[in-house]
């Protein structure tokens, strides 16, 4: 939660604002960014927003998250692709990684 606290500190706050819109969360008891972050990690709406991701930002995510879970140490772009290409994801699909990235 720490962490997803001070990466919304360090966003712009337009591109807080348009990333914020894109999930839908209760607001009640929202105070300062800590707050945002618990919000945003809750069960319920980490649920609602997987749910409307498509396949092949789920599979992003997954990769990321598996390479994540394997090391410790932050995912790149090229790795994520990588690991999607070694999982066996089609070209189109590993080359689209970047734009997908930037989606999620």
């Amino acid at each position: 939660m720490l962490e997803l606290a001070a990466r919304l500190r360090a966003l712009p706050r337009p591109d807080l604002a348009a990333a914020l819109q894109t999930r839908e969360f209760d607001t009640t008891g929202i105070r300062d960014l800590f707050d945002l972050a618990e919000v945003l990690l809750a069960p319920d709406s980490l649920d609602h927003a997987i749910s409307r991701l498509d396949r092949p930002r789920l599979a992003t995510l997954a990769a990321a998250a598996e390479l994540t879970t394997a090391d410790h140490s932050d995912t790149t772009v090229d790795a994520i692709a990588v690991e999607l290409g070694r999982l066996g994801a089609s070209a189109d699909l590993t080359a689209a990684v970047p734009e997908l990235v930037g989606r999620l």
